[in-house]
């Protein structure tokens, strides 16, 4: 599912940038746990190029993005991470869960599980 946010995402890279859309998609990461975002592309390359701070180049192309599927676009550390629109994202997965379901012809549960972890005991399966 995250799939689809990623070509949109690359999509709206390469209006912006000469890369092919394939290496734009190799590039796009998941930013870690402690940085805002849920996608990710480095700028590292193209301030090798342009000869100038991967942080401008991240801002240069933040400032110029705008994505119905994503609410905003950060720079952060040589970075443009993409915020992806939660109620479009969560809209969009139970419409592929329904979807997916109805070609069932039993009757099954679906069960959506969360966790709730004892801080005083270590994670386990």
């Amino acid at each position: 599912m995250i799939s689809r946010y990623k070509q949109h995402f690359a999509e709206e890279i390469a209006k912006h940038i000469d890369l092919a859309l394939a290496d734009i998609l190799a590039m796009i990461e998941i930013p870690p746990e402690n940085i805002p975002g849920d996608l990710a592309f480095p700028c590292f390359q193209l301030a090798k190029q342009a000869k100038i701070n991967p942080n401008a180049v991240a801002q240069q192309l933040a400032d110029k993005f705008s994505n119905p599927f994503f609410e905003r676009f950060a720079a952060v550390g040589g970075y443009v991470n993409a915020h992806i629109k939660k109620e479009d994202f969560i809209n969009s997965f139970f419409t592929n869960v329904t979807r997916a379901t109805s070609n069932v012809k039993r009757k099954e549960k679906i069960l959506i599980e969360y966790m709730s972890a004892n801080p005083n005991k270590p994670l386990h399966i």
